[in-house]
């Protein structure tokens, strides 16, 4: 195989990964904005006892989603 047409597709999909991150990213960390705000018995999901930063738990949420759209 032609090396150059390997690191194109690494490059591709980094990319591809890059843009996937950042629109999912968006819409979850206002699901998990309105998630903290919602009273403990209506929320979407329930998140464990330690208060992580809406930031760290939005970036588990999306780093837990992403592989899905890059399997075959």
């Amino acid at each position: 195989m032609n090396t150059v047409s390997i690191t194109e597709n690494r490059t591709s999909e980094k990319i591809q990964f890059r843009i996937l991150f950042a629109i999912s990213y968006m819409f979850l960390f206002i699901f998990v904005l309105i998630n903290r705000v919602m009273p403990k018995k209506s929320k979407f999901f329930v998140t464990s006892d330690c208060r992580k930063s809406i930031f760290r738990e939005t970036r588990e949420l999306v780093y837990s989603a992403i592989p899905i759209a890059f399997m075959n």
